[in-house]
């Protein structure tokens, strides 16, 4: 079961996974101990397409992973090269199997800060500058060139 509270989405089951624009919860399992993130035995934090996005999640007792199975699945998920989908799939999966009591995928949007934005741009000139020194070297060396054929 999945919920929606305050400032959540509906979780996504399997396959496609529809991002929303802005900040998203999405919760599986027992929802209020998602949400209060009781005793948690996953927890994983990447950065995917925008998001900087925390799993956390709860096995039921009755689950057969290994402390070592467990260890493994976090590197898989932090190390995916698509974490909100993996990460969605492997709780539904989990869920559906009954051996997850709870998860939570909370992602923020990130916002690109002035100070970002600055250094962006300062790479930038310096990247146009670079190349019209660059351009002004090869006219330079081009025109020498020239000057010696034109000299023999």
């Amino acid at each position: 079961m999945t919920a929606l509270i305050p400032g959540t989405a509906a979780a996504q089951f399997g396959g496609f996974v529809n991002l929303p624009s802005n900040d998203f919860t999405w919760l599986w399992g027992d929802e209020e101990d998602a949400i209060s993130e009781r005793s948690r035995d996953i927890s994983v934090r990447s950065i995917d397409r925008g998001f900087e996005c925390t799993l956390t999640a709860a096995l039921r007792p009755s689950n057969q992973m290994t402390p070592m199975d467990i260890r493994q699945l976090e590197n898989n998920l932090r190390t995916s090269m698509d974490f909100i989908y993996y990460s969605a799939n492997t709780m539904y999966s989990m869920d559906r199997s009954f051996d997850l009591d709870w998860g939570k995928l909370a992602c923020a949007r990130m916002q690109a800060t002035e100070a970002d934005e600055e250094r962006q741009q300062e790479r930038v000139d310096r990247a146009l500058e670079r190349a019209r020194r660059e351009q002004a070297e090869r006219r330079e060396r081009r025109e020498r060139e020239a000057a010696r054929e034109n000299a023999r």
